[in-house]
């Protein structure tokens, strides 16, 4: 890379192509440190520094200058634009534009305030503190630092390097909420662009927040599904497009091709997704070579951790690296990521990256990063023993301190007001710290950001509109635009479609937690309400979300819809082979049908059935024969309807198949052989079943004639060759 990375356009840094705006920005940043005293971008390492030209906004010179004249922070704003079409066309134009600035006109660049001194005129008077609530590009303490974690960068970039020469990898990257994963891995992301590489960032979610299978993967892959010319990313897809296009909706307009409806055996249709997704994951990598970030694993569903250990048995001479972030804390043995994490490390490209709290010294740099002076040694440590080193921590007690008025910004410099050192104020817990700070907040906001809390991390604006009790239009951006000003919110925001997310899952955990119960079962009532009339074309696509909410309420017609919602989610995962999420949604609804009408037996039966179908291929079938089957059979028997128990026991025997191929031999597959012999219509394809296990029985018992006899009864009926096709595992 050439240049000097402190004035370096982004342009430049991305290996774009450099024009004469190019030069512009170099000047804006030059200009910028001649006015402050310090360069527009500082950081510990060049990808930090370049991180923040790519997608920080500077702060304002008056910041730090509090006498700039307007037009001349103006024009050093327009000089630093990201976008270069943003800057002046040329350097004739900056010309005029300094010329038109009445203070230089008058009195020259000689008395420029504060030139190369970082404060205000000399025997000016002093400027009033800056108000609280200043807005991000203004106030620097609502933005984010980066300092440290040069070893764990170091391991990051070592593994992409060598993905780039065809040793692909998977990383592990786990620490503590707050510590910082998500920040070392935007930083790694510079440095992959840097080097002409691609990143692409998928989520998984809290339970009640957007959710639909593989959606960490679906994330990451749309990114570059939208962002790769049509002719590209067919050739990227090869022949798992139809594969891809299943879960990847994108993939159907780019390309335009139609997933056929699944026919063979399920567990072989999943196989072929899984293989499809690391083919095209692989394809797309000899273009670029790729990094793959799977955030908050500790959420994800057991769709995307299958999916994740299969992508990553097939990383040998790929040019991709898969990060995956997770909290250690939340992640016991119990935990489905912690079986995964078990495979995972018997796969030889698989490492851990584990980050810790930043060290005291790091935490006063991190501390001067955001004020842009020197902090004291004694404050810094005192914070650092306070929180740990939690970044985010240290961060929100800086903000804290600020939005109480015990620092103040004067001159140009941060000062604290009163007697009382500001370490002697620090909150006990990063909790409590964004406790307080959200109290500080006008009611009207606080009332916005618990509904939003409601809908979940990340939600539409539209959403909020649609509530029946939403605020006037004014008051709701006004209440965004205050949790924008102090880090509570980032705009994600593209094109028309206005988004905004918790900048921390810390924030809307607390708030969701602290809204009165009665209250906030109310508020998912009218959270779905408003989702339905959002999604009314598109409702399968969020019914999984819909379910969520409307399981909340306590309105017979709402658990009706839940229900609904649950299994038209489950019937949707089923369709793209994520049995985990299936058995989840059908979970959820019997929940819901319980307390909806406890007496309506046989819709109880059903789901109790799909819900043994969905459970069948994750290895795990004793759940069916001891619990699913038996109580759907229960039912069905209590009820006297012989279809749902014949299904109940055809349900059973498979289970036992599944489970044990001797399993024949037990008493229990006689016991369940016997109830499908009982209930099995005549002439059924469940009488067909019925009298293959009965023959099964009996050839294990020793009566091999009646076995044979019943086997070749079975053999002759026209209805068999159907039902083969269906049920396979018992006829082998």
């Amino acid at each position: 890379m050439v240049g000097t990375v402190s004035y370096m356009p982004p342009e430049q840094a991305m290996g774009g192509e450099v024009t004469p705006r190019s030069d512009l920005y170099s000047l804006g940043a030059m200009l910028y440190e001649l006015i402050t005293g310090r360069p527009p971008f500082v950081g510990d390492e060049t990808v930090a520094i370049i991180t923040q030209h790519l997608n920080v906004p500077p702060v304002a010179p008056s910041w730090h200058v509090p006498d700039l004249p307007p037009g001349l922070e103006a024009l050093i704003l327009r000089l630093l634009e990201k976008d270069s079409t943003k800057r002046p066309a040329s350097a004739a134009e900056v010309r005029e534009a300094l010329r038109s600035i009445p203070f230089l006109r008058e009195r020259g660049t000689a008395e420029l305030p504060g030139l190369g001194r970082g404060r205000g005129i000399a025997g000016s008077p002093s400027p009033q503190p800056s108000p609280i609530g200043v807005g991000e590009g203004v106030n620097p303490i609502y933005r984010n630092i980066f300092v440290g974690r040069e070893s764990e960068l170091r391991q990051l970039q070592a593994a992409f390097d060598a993905a780039a020469s065809g040793q692909g990898s998977l990383i592990a990257v786990v620490g503590e909420p707050g510590i910082g994963k998500t920040a070392v891995c935007e930083q790694l992301a510079t440095y992959v662009a840097v080097r002409g590489g691609k990143t692409l960032v998928g989520h998984s979610y809290e339970e009640g927040s957007l959710s639909l299978p593989y959606l960490a993967f679906v994330e990451a892959m749309r990114t570059y599904v939208l962002a790769r010319e049509p002719d590209g990313l067919r050739k990227d897809l090869g022949s798992g497009a139809v594969e891809v296009a299943r879960i990847v909706s994108e993939v159907r307009e780019r390309v335009g091709i139609e997933p056929t409806p699944s026919t063979g055996d399920a567990e072989e249709e999943r196989w072929r997704l899984f293989q499809a997704v690391a083919g095209f994951l692989r394809n797309a990598a000899t273009v670029h070579p790729i990094v793959v970030v799977l955030e908050d694993l500790h959420w994800a569903d057991r769709g995307t951790l299958d999916l994740l250990l299969h992508v990553a048995r097939n990383l040998q001479g790929a040019r991709l690296v898969i990060i995956g972030t997770y909290r250690d804390v939340e992640v016991d043995r119990s935990h489905p990521l912690s079986a995964a994490l078990a495979e995972l490390r018997r796969i030889g490209s698989f490492s851990r990256v584990l980050l810790r709290g930043l060290t005291a010294d790091e935490v006063q740099r991190m501390m001067g990063g955001i004020t842009g002076q020197e902090v004291r040694w004694s404050f810094a440590e005192a914070v650092h023993r306070q929180t740990e080193g939690n970044p985010l921590f240290v961060q929100e007690v800086l903000r804290y301190l600020v939005e109480e008025g015990l620092i103040v910004h004067e001159g140009g410099q941060w000062h604290r007001t009163g007697q009382t050192a500001p370490e002697m104020h620090i909150p006990e817990g990063l909790r409590d710290v964004i406790g307080k700070r959200l109290s500080r907040l006008s009611p009207v906001c606080n009332r916005v950001l618990a509904v939003a809390a409601v809908i979940g991390r990340d939600f539409a604006l539209e959403t909020l509109r649609l509530l029946e009790a939403a605020p006037t239009e004014e008051e709701l951006l006004a209440a965004l635009e205050e949790a924008l000003r102090v880090g509570v919110l980032e705009d994600q925001s593209r094109g028309a479609l206005v988004r905004f997310r918790f900048a921390h899952a810390f924030f809307r955990q607390t708030l969701y937690e602290e809204i009165f119960t009665p209250r906030r079962l109310r508020l998912h009532q009218e959270v779905a309400r408003a989702l339905e009339r959002q999604f009314a074309a598109r409702l399968e696509e969020h019914a999984a979300e819909l379910a969520e909410h409307f399981a909340q309420s306590s309105d017979p017609s709402d658990l009706t819809k839940a229900v609904a919602y649950g299994e038209i989610a489950a019937k949707r995962a089923i369709s793209v082979y994520a049995y985990g999420e299936a058995v989840h949604h059908l979970e959820q609804a019997i929940l819901g049908q319980e307390v909806l009408d406890s007496g309506d037996w046989a819709k109880r039966c059903d789901l109790l059935l799909e819900l043994s179908r969905a459970q069948m291929p994750l290895g795990e079938p004793r759940k069916v024969a001891d619990t699913f089957a038996p109580d759907a059979f229960a039912l069905a028997e209590a009820g006297g309807d012989h279809i749902r128990a014949s299904r109940a026991c055809h349900l059973a025997l498979e289970a036992l198949h599944r489970d044990s191929p001797n399993n024949v031999l037990s008493r229990e597959w006689r016991d369940w052989a016997e109830r499908a012999d009982g209930y099995a219509a005549p002439g059924s394809v469940d009488r067909a079943y019925a009298d293959v296990a009965v023959a099964r029985a009996r050839f294990a018992s020793g009566d091999a004639d009646e076995g044979h006899r019943l086997l070749c009864s079975v053999a002759r009926s026209s209805r068999a060759a159907a039902w083969r096709s269906n049920s396979p595992a018992v006829l082998d």
